[in-house]
């Protein structure tokens, strides 16, 4: 499941960055109905990104960058400083798309 979810954040990443945001909600969903296990907690946290940020992208509501800003620094409170800023450079490089 882990190698799985991997795989799918990756390519939900990837469309994003090709702004391509269509039809990804399916791939998220995928993701959301494993199982909430500790092994797949980075990237579920990481996938709520992209669900929140594709929903910014769709709707233009702050309150879904908000949430993406929280996860990023859950990330950097949590030890992991410098994946939160990366995540805080994604959120921003999303942001400034529109």
């Amino acid at each position: 499941m882990v190698a799985v979810s991997a795989i799918i954040n990756n390519f939900i990443s990837n469309s994003m960055s090709n702004n391509q945001y269509d039809g990804l909600d399916c791939y998220i969903e995928i993701v959301e109905k494993m199982p909430q296990i500790s092994e797949l907690y980075l990237i579920k946290s990481s996938i709520a990104v992209h669900k929140y940020l594709i929903a910014y992208h769709f709707h233009k509501d702050e309150k879904y960058i908000d949430y993406c800003q929280k996860i990023a620094e859950s990330y950097q409170l949590t030890g992991m400083e410098d994946f939160g800023k990366s995540i805080e450079k994604f959120i921003e490089q999303e942001k400034n798309k529109l």
